[in-house]
């Protein structure tokens, strides 16, 4: 019987909730689930296909660049390493997925392979790999000048080619130094 009580007493109106209220609350909850739903739809987390137009400002941003870092891996057994991949070759190509679109294609050698701790490059190996995919925006990263040391060496960084070009989409890491900055130069 107490238990009886106990849920009786319990109701909307003993919480001096009125009606009005009860429709904020219920607007305020319908409006967050939409916000959430929104952020899981629309935020893109890859750029893989482009206009024409696209396609032709990344492989013209591409050309001057003699390598660029490769995050992604098409391969789940080689852990979560990335690629510092020389560039031989970039190209466009019509996409076989959506007529309409196109794609851009890398062809080089993989020569660096590590891993990024604390925004630095760690267990750099040099290694040689044929290097022939198409490429997503979210996952390239090219230098860029990020300043000087306290030394006065030219500091490199790596950044998101999506980002810069101004793509909507999430990187999948931070700004990080760039590997051998001193050995590379960019295309003339």
């Amino acid at each position: 019987m107490k238990i009886n009580t106990f849920y009786s007493q319990i109701s909307i109106y003993n919480y001096k909730i009125t009606p009005s209220t009860y429709m904020n609350l219920k607007f305020l909850l319908l409006f967050i689930f939409f916000i959430f739903i929104n952020n899981i739809v629309f935020s893109q987390t890859q750029k893989r296909y482009f206009t024409e137009q696209e396609a032709k400002i990344v492989k013209s941003y591409l050309d001057y660049e003699s390598d660029v870092i490769v995050f992604c891996l098409t391969n789940p057994l080689a852990d979560d390493l990335l690629r510092l991949v020389e560039i031989e070759k970039v190209s466009i190509q019509k996409s076989e997925d959506y007529p309409d679109k196109y794609e851009v294609v890398l062809k080089g050698a993989a020569i660096g392979v590590f891993k990024i701790e604390n925004l630095l490059p760690k267990n750099y190996n040099s290694v040689i790999i044929p290097y022939d995919e198409v490429i997503d925006l979210s996952y390239i990263y090219v230098r860029h000048n990020g300043g000087q040391d306290f030394k006065g060496k030219k500091i490199w960084l790596a950044l998101c080619l999506a980002t810069i070009l101004g793509h909507e989409v999430e990187a999948d890491l931070e700004p990080f130094d760039y590997p051998i900055p001193d050995t590379r130069g960019q295309k003339e």
